[in-house]
């Protein structure tokens, strides 16, 4: 308690919270020798938090060239907001900043990644992006998420096939059509196929 002679006026101390979640405190100003109770509702703030989920689509390789698109999701799952969050994706170049993250609030990325020679032989990629903010004491905050995709067992094949009709021929002029079948012949789709036949 505290007495105001004149106002406005102002009164200043420390409160220590005894239980979880919210706590009413009571103060009581004395106007006119008639006393006034001031009630203050504080709220617990929780613990930071910050996760990041990532996935693959799709989640299988097996040509050079293939496309993987990442999605990430960045959530605040705290109970504090989160200030200069970072996110990046070494792998697919992605790198982006968040100057404010509430709780239970999120962002969404997607960003693409071309299969390369090497993902080929080494059949498995692991990609991991990572986040990283402050929470309302400047004590950082860190979260992380990968997904892993494989390379396909499916194989990739194509067929020829020639044919020439007459089988003989006899004279100058005469005409033979030759029939090409190209099939394919594999368990992927192909895509850019040439074909040549130089006679």
């Amino acid at each position: 308690d505290f007495e105001c002679n004149s106002l406005p006026c102002d009164a200043a101390y420390e409160v220590t919270v005894s239980k979880a979640g919210y706590q009413d405190n009571v103060s009581s100003v004395i106007i006119d020798k008639t006393q006034v109770d001031i009630t203050i509702l504080l709220q617990k703030v929780g613990p930071a938090g910050l996760s990041v989920t990532k996935t693959a689509t799709p989640q299988v390789f097996n040509l050079l060239g293939d496309v993987i698109t990442y999605t990430i999701r960045v959530q605040n799952t705290g109970g504090a907001t989160l200030s200069n969050v970072t996110v990046s994706d070494p792998l697919t170049g992605l790198s982006d900043a968040i100057p404010s993250l509430a709780p239970g609030s999120s962002k969404n990325y997607a960003s693409n990644y071309t299969i390369s020679l090497a993902d080929l032989i080494r059949e498995t990629i692991v990609n991991t992006a990572s986040d990283a903010g402050f929470d309302p004491s400047n004590n950082p905050i860190q979260g992380s998420g990968s997904a892993t995709i494989y390379r396909s067992l499916l194989t990739a094949e194509i067929s020829v096939d020639k044919s020439a009709a007459p089988l003989l021929y006899s004279a100058v002029g005469d005409t033979i059509t030759y029939t090409i079948t190209v099939e394919n012949t594999g368990e992927v789709d192909l895509n850019n196929v040439t074909v040549n036949d130089p006679l």
